[in-house]
């Protein structure tokens, strides 16, 4: 076991955040296939953490299970039926779409990190400061793993790029 001060957590959790952030940027600026919606992807992740912690922090576990609940349904069902739509209509609105399925899908995914969190995979082998409460905590912890699985999928996205030779 080890002891996580506050203020270790949260200097953990920046960084982890300024380095999903940095490892894209350093990653795709260059990139002819992505330099133009880094930008786009950049506030996506953000925007995402920033709604996780509010739903985290001020929302009850059964409303965010129901929540949870909601994206699923909105995101595998309701999303591809609107994009279905939208395609066949015209592809002028597709793009902003297909943007609030990587939010939905940001979302979905801090949910599922916070479920397995809460499990007891990390949170019960890890003693926190007494002057954090469990959900400031839980939030925290999510998004350092999310911004590492972020990082992971830079990596992979630029290996990806790399054997198709852009």
């Amino acid at each position: 076991m080890f002891t996580l001060s506050s203020r270790r957590l949260m200097l953990l959790c920046i960084s982890a955040y300024v380095c999903a952030i940095g490892l894209w940027t350093l990653l795709f600026f260059r990139s002819p296939l992505i330099r133009d919606v880094l930008p786009d992807i950049h506030l996506i992740f953000t925007g995402t953490l920033a709604a996780y912690l509010v739903i985290k922090i001020f929302l009850g576990e059964k409303l965010m299970d129901f929540l949870k609940l909601y994206f699923r349904i909105f995101f595998r069902v309701w999303l591809i039926i609107f994009l279905t739509l939208m395609i066949r209509q015209s592809m002028g609105h597709a793009g902003s779409l297909l943007s609030v399925t990587y939010i939905f899908g940001y979302i979905e995914g801090l949910f599922e990190i916070d479920k397995w969190l809460r499990s007891g995979n990390l949170l019960n082998k890890t003693i926190f400061s007494s002057k954090l409460n469990k959900k400031q905590y839980e939030a925290m912890t999510c998004i350092v793993v999310m911004s590492l699985v972020h990082m992971s999928f830079a990596l992979l996205l630029k290996l990806v790029e790399g054997w198709l030779g852009n």
